[in-house]
């Protein structure tokens, strides 16, 4: 077996960028695994019968990238081909390597969610309503996705093992900014949306007004009335043209004027974090470290 595979850490990721909202708290996620691993074409398979597997307490995201032979998912004996996606929730009784005789390979990000220190296990649709704000409906894995979409979301989890494999301070934040956009990709796969031309105006309303009142406590149901969508729809149809959810979008802006303020004013921390929208020095230090990787006293006193 040839194999990329990687552990990382196993402490609670100091980045909040993927953190979801469970019953008012952050449940953070925490990477664990990511990497490739393969069997070449002479691989005997495994003779492990289907319902033996194992099971464990965390989420895994895996893409097949190669090979057309058998797997175990749900404790079934499974047929994958390359583009065959299976997110496994908690518990899941699974063996992902070839089980009969010939190769295959899959790329992998494995992670748990945290909240307050504490693992927890929700199903896939429930993580994935959660970040985006939104119902998304339950899929019966595993689900080949064709080209060019499998593609991009291959190309996108390699950029997440790359992240963990670099040991700087900000791999965590790294590895959670694009791994949101590989729950972008898969979430507009399975939305299949097709904004109409017709609702593109409206949308550019909704954004004009997030611009102008970044730092006011607007909320979605006022941008998704100004764009005549109900709160569900506005989000998808948002996060499908801008590349993010419209809080992530919002939560750009403020830092990005945090940005200007910091290098034109001599406001301090404190104050521009309240000009840009931030209740709390907190919050506000968080999310600028978090973006701009470095703190807003270093941004400030950084040298060109």
């Amino acid at each position: 077996m040839k194999s990329e595979y990687i552990r990382t850490s196993s402490e609670p990721s100091s980045s909040s960028l993927l953190s979801l909202s469970i019953d008012d708290a952050p449940a953070i996620l925490t990477f664990l695994h990511a990497g490739r691993s393969s069997w070449p074409e002479s691989d005997r398979g495994s003779t492990a019968p289907a319902e033996r597997g194992h099971a464990h307490p965390v989420y895994h995201a895996i893409l097949y990238t190669s090979g057309l032979n058998t797997m175990i998912h749900d404790s079934k004996l499974l047929r994958f081909a390359r583009g065959t996606m299976i997110l496994t929730d908690p518990g899941c009784r699974h063996e992902y390597r070839p089980q009969s005789p010939g190769g295959g390979g899959f790329i992998e990000v494995t992670f748990d969610l945290r909240l307050k220190g504490e693992t927890i296990s929700l199903p896939w649709d429930s993580v994935l309503s959660s970040w985006f704000g939104l119902e998304v409906p339950a899929v019966n894995w595993p689900l080949l996705i064709p080209p060019p979409e499998s593609g991009k979301i291959e190309n996108l989890m390699d950029d997440v093992v790359a992240a963990l494999t670099n040991e700087s301070e900000f791999r965590d934040a790294s590895a959670s900014l694009v791994f949101g956009r590989v729950l972008m990709e898969l979430y507009r796969y399975l939305g299949n949306d097709k904004t109409e031309e017709g609702n593109r105006d409206r949308l550019d309303r909704a954004r004009l007004m997030l611009e102008r009142r970044f730092a006011s406590e607007i909320t979605i149901a006022e941008l998704a009335d100004t764009a005549c969508l109900s709160s569900g729809a506005f989000i998808r149809s948002f996060s499908n043209r801008y590349g993010m959810p419209p809080m992530s979008y919002r939560k750009s802006l403020r830092i990005t004027a945090a940005k200007h303020l910091l290098s034109v004013s001599g406001r301090s921390i404190s104050e521009i974090a309240s000009d840009v929208g931030y209740k709390d020095i907190y919050s506000f230090s968080r999310t600028f470290r978090s973006l701009v990787g470095m703190t807003a006293s270093e941004w400030r006193n950084r040298r060109d």
